[in-house]
C-alpha cells in the first residue's frame, strides 16, 4: 500500500491568523519546522518546552518562572569574548581558566593563588621567582636565589663589597670568556679562556702584567710576545719526580748532577740524530760484526755483492716470502744482462727480444720471433684445453684440421638475408642469396617490401607483399586506417576498449547486462569523473529496488553498486493518487492536472 504526501506550494508568504498543530499527545511534544521566521505579536505562553534551532528575538524582557531579565541585564553577555575584558561586560574565562587587560582591580580581604598572598596593608607573602625591572629597597633584601637580566652593581664608585669577613659567599660561577677586572680603571683583567685556562693582562687586552708571590721581587709574567718568565729574588725551586721539557734548552752557565737522561725529542751532533722511536740517521759508516734487525732495513740506493756473482739472496733453508719491485722495475738475468724481465705498468711482464720462455727443455717454448709474429713450438703436440677457443684472426693451417663437433661461423660474409653457404670457385665457404627461380615455380617469392610484424596479402598467385596497415607481434592485432566489418562482431573477452573522440550508434536501444539473465546484476552508464582512474559517476538501474538510481566513485568493473540517491519519476493524472498508485517506491511524484497539486510517495 502506497503513502502519499500533498506538497504546498505558495506564491507568496502566508499569513495565518490561527495556526493548528496536531500530533503531539501527552510529553511527545509537537515540532514546527519552518523554512523562514516565525513572527508573534503579543504574548506566548508555552506549556512544554521550546526547542528553537535559530534566533529568538524579543524587545522588552524574559521572563523564566518568577524571574524576569532585562535586555540590558542580557546586554552584559553579548559579544562578549572568553579570557578578554570589556567595559560593561561579563567576566569569562577562556578555556585555560584565565583573564586579560583588566584596568584596577580592588581587593577589601586578601589575593592570594595557594602560595603568594597579597593583604590590604601592602604586604606580599610567599613570593617565587620575581621577574622585574629596577628593585629599590630601604631595608633587606632576602632571597634564595637572586637573578638579574644585565647585572648588579654598587651606588658609587668602591662603594659596597660583596660579603664580610664574618659572612663569605661559598662560590662564585662565572661564564665563558668572563672577565674579573681590577683597579679603578680595570687596568688589570683576568679572563677566562673557554675550554683552556685563565689570561692575566692589562686593559689593552695583552701587556705584561704579573702574578706576584710574596712581594714583587717574585713573579710569573709574558716578558715579551712569546716569552714566559720567572722571576724570583735569589731561587726557583721545581720539585718533582719527572721534569717534562718539549722544546730546546739552552744552559747559559753548568749542567751538573744529572743520571739520566730522557728525550721527548731528538738528540743531535748537527750530523747524526737519535729521535725518541729508537732511530738513528746521518750515520757515517759503520763498523761492526753480523747486523741483527728486528724491523724493517731500508737502503737509499743499493744492496750489492761484494763481488761479481759473490753473494745469494737467501739460502735452500731460509727463503724470503714475497719479492716486491716497483712499476716498471726489471729483472736483469746474465753476467752481461743478455736477458730481462720487464714490469709494463698495469699490463703484465715483457721478455725482451727474441728472447725464449723455454718449458723441459730448448725445444719446447714461447717466443716472438719477429717485432709481429708469436711463436708457440713443441717437439710434437701443443695442447690447449678450454670450453671455447676464440680466435679473432684469419686461421692458416697448414695441415689437416680435424673438428670432433660443429663449427660455428660468426660471419661467413655481409650479404642480406635468405641466405645459404656455398663453396665459391676458389674453394672458400660464403654466403649466396636463395633465388626462388632455383626451385623452379614451387617457392613464393615476395618483392621484398615487407617489415617486421606485417601480415601479409597475394599479390598474384605466387607472390606476397606486407600489408602495413595490418600487424601483429604474437600477442596484439593492429588495424590502422578506416575499416568496415560487413557482418556480425563477436569478442569475447574481459575489457573492449573504445578509444575514439566520438560514438555513434545508429541502434535505437543499448542492450546491457545481456549475460545475466539468470542472475539479475545493477547495470548502467559509468562516467569518469575525478581524478580516480577507471572511476566515476553512474546512472545505472539498481536490481535490489528494480529502479533508477545514481552514484558516485563507482568503479568500472564494479557487479554491485550501493545507490547514492534514487532518480525521481513523476506520474501525470488527472486525479489525485490513490494507496494503490505507485510503481516505484518512496520518493516518486505524481501531478495532478486538474488542481495543479502536487503529491510525494513518502511509504
Amino acid at each position: 500500500m502506497a503513502t502519499w504526501r500533498k506538497v504546498i506550494v505558495s506564491g507568496s508568504d502566508a499569513v495565518l491568523n490561527s495556526l493548528t498543530v496536531g500530533g503531539g499527545t501527552g510529553d511527545t511534544g509537537v515540532t514546527i519546522s519552518a523554512i523562514g521566521a516565525l513572527t508573534v505579536d503579543g504574548a506566548t505562553d508555552l506549556n512544554s518546552t521550546l526547542n528553537v534551532d535559530g534566533t529568538i528575538t524579543g524587545n522588552t524582557s524574559l521572563t523564566l518562572d518568577t524571574t524576569t531579565i532585562s535586555t540590558a541585564e542580557i546586554g552584559v553577555l553579548d559579544s562578549v569574548t572568553p579570557g578578554a575584558a570589556a567595559a560593561s561586560k561579563a567576566l569569562v574565562l577562556d578555556a585555560s581558566k584565565d583573564i586579560g587587560t583588566i584596568r584596577n582591580l580592588t581587593i577589601d580581604g586578601t589575593f592570594s593563588d595557594g602560595n603568594y598572598t597579597f593583604d590590604t596593608s601592602g604586604n606580599v607573602t610567599n613570593l617565587g621567582t620575581i621577574g622585574s625591572g629596577n628593585i629599590t629597597s630601604t631595608g633587606t633584601v632576602q632571597g634564595t636565589v637572586v637573578t638579574a637580566t644585565t647585572g648588579f652593581a654598587p651606588d658609587a664608585q668602591d662603594g659596597a663589597y660583596l660579603g664580610t669577613s664574618a659572612l663569605q659567599f661559598s662560590d662564585l660561577f662565572l661564564a665563558d670568556e668572563a672577565v674579573i677586572a681590577f683597579g679603578d680603571d680595570g687596568d688589570v683583567t683576568l679572563t677566562h679562556v673557554a675550554d683552556a685556562g685563565l689570561l692575566l693582562t692589562d686593559d689593552s687586552g695583552v701587556g705584561t702584567t704579573q702574578l706576584q708571590f710574596g712581594d714583587s721581587g717574585t713573579y710569573i709574567s709574558q716578558l715579551a710576545d712569546g716569552t714566559l718568565g720567572l722571576v724570583a729574588d735569589t731561587e726557583i725551586d721545581i720539585s718533582a719526580t719527572t721534569i717534562d721539557i718539549n722544546g730546546a734548552v739552552a744552559f747559559d752557565g753548568a749542567l751538573t748532577g744529572i743520571t739520566n737522561i730522557t728525550l721527548s725529542g731528538t738528540f743531535s751532533d748537527g750530523n747524526y740524530t737519535f729521535d725518541t722511536s729508537g732511530n738513528v740517521s746521518g750515520l757515517g759508516t759503520i763498523g761492526c760484526g753480523a747486523i741483527t734487525s728486528t724491523g724493517t732495513s731500508t737502503f737509499g740506493t743499493a744492496i750489492e755483492p761484494d763481488a761479481d756473482d759473490g753473494a745469494t739472496i737467501g739460502s735452500a733453508d731460509k727463503n724470503w716470502s714475497d719479492l716486491y719491485i716497483a712499476d716498471a722495475g726489471v729483472v736483469n738475468l746474465g753476467d752481461d744482462q743478455d736477458v730481462t724481465l720487464t714490469h709494463v705498468v698495469d699490463t703484465g711482464i715483457l721478455l725482451n727480444s727474441t728472447r725464449q720462455l723455454q718449458f723441459n727443455d730448448s725445444t719446447q717454448y714461447i717466443a716472438a720471433s719477429s717485432g709481429a709474429d708469436l711463436d708457440i713450438a713443441a717437439t710434437t703436440d701443443v695442447n690447449i684445453e678450454a670450453t671455447t677457443l676464440d680466435v679473432n684472426a684469419i686461421l692458416d693451417v697448414s695441415g689437416t684440421a680435424t673438428f670432433g663437433s660443429t663449427i660455428t661461423a660468426g660471419s661467413l660474409g655481409t650479404d642480406t638475408d635468405n641466405t645459404v653457404v656455398v663453396v665459391n670457385g676458389s674453394g672458400l665457404l660464403k654466403t649466396d642469396e636463395i633465388d626462388s627461380k632455383v626451385w623452379d615455380g614451387n617457392l613464393v617469392d615476395t618483392d621484398g617490401s615487407g617489415t617486421n610484424n606485417e601480415l601479409v596479402t597475394w599479390s598474384d598467385s605466387d607472390s606476397i607483399i606486407g600489408e602495413s596497415n595490418l600487424t601483429f607481434d604474437g600477442s596484439t592485432l593492429a588495424v590502422t586506417g578506416n575499416q568496415t566489418i560487413s557482418g556480425d562482431l563477436t569478442v569475447n573477452g574481459t575489457t573492449t576498449t573504445l578509444a575514439t573522440t566520438n560514438l555513434a550508434v545508429q541502434d535505437a536501444f543499448l542492450f546491457a547486462a545481456t549475460g545475466s539473465a539468470s542472475s539479475n546484476v545493477d547495470a548502467g552508464l559509468i562516467v569518469q569523473s575525478g581524478s580516480a582512474v577507471d572511476s566515476g559517476s553512474a546512472i545505472y538501474n539498481d536490481i535490489s529496488s528494480q529502479r533508477w538510481a545514481v552514484a558516485k566513485g563507482v568503479g568500472s568493473i564494479s557487479a554491485a553498486v550501493t545507490p547514492l540517491q534514487m532518480v525521481v519519476t513523476t506520474a501525470v493524472s488527472a486525479s489525485s493518487p490513490h494507496s494503490s498508485y505507485g510503481e516505484y517506491g518512496v520518493g516518486e511524484m505524481w501531478i495532478e492536472t486538474d488542481t495543479q497539486d502536487i503529491w510525494i510517495r513518502t511509504a
